[in-house]
């Protein structure tokens, strides 16, 4: 089976993510886990991007999705890593982390090892978090916290139709990418 996803694609999604994310004078941050930054890779590759995207935690680790950044370790035990649960304290936790306008987080499970009857190897759950009023908040940064008004929408994903581990990562950047202009399509 021939992938659906290529480089170009990914490079010509994240061209589009940063067009949007320009006209919507918004920045954005990321929590990548199976795609082990992949994703913000593919954005730094664009020369002047500095202007919307902050940074990237890769927290492949569950002590780093915890200790560095903040996933609750009853989340990580009760739902696992691989979940919708976790998904969300992840871009919740980055939208604080990196004080941007959206935050996008990815986890699942790449493989070819470690998927399960209930999560096989291709489940990917992407979630992206915003600030109510992001423009406002990107102004004074200190405003950005706990206690910010948080949206986050969450997206489940079944790649195992794909054929290896780097299709199944290549897969999830791009679909990280239109998760990201749906959710400022509906913000907006």
């Amino acid at each position: 089976m021939a992938s659906f996803y290529s480089l170009i694609e990914l490079q010509k999604c994240v061209a589009q993510s940063i067009q949007v994310l320009r006209d919507n004078q918004a920045t954005v941050g990321f929590a990548e886990s199976c795609t082990g930054g992949l994703l913000s890779s593919s954005f730094a590759k664009v020369s002047g991007v500095s202007d919307v995207f902050m940074g990237s935690l890769v927290s492949y680790a569950n002590y780093v999705k915890a200790d560095i950044l903040g996933v609750k370790d009853e989340t990580l035990e009760k739902f696992g890593a691989v979940s919708a649960e976790c998904a969300k304290e992840m871009s919740e936790q980055a939208l604080i982390l990196f004080k941007v306008s959206y935050a996008v987080a990815i986890t699942g499970i790449a493989g070819p090892k470690g998927g399960s009857t209930e999560k096989p190897v291709g489940t990917v759950f992407i979630s992206v978090s915003g600030i109510s009023d992001a423009h406002e908040n990107e102004q004074e940064n200190e405003k950005i916290n706990e206690d910010s008004a948080i949206t986050t929408l969450i997206f489940h994903h079944d790649f195992n139709a794909l054929n290896s581990r780097e299709e199944i990562q290549l897969a999830a950047a791009v679909a990280a990418n239109q998760d990201l202009h749906h959710f400022i399509k509906v913000q907006n």
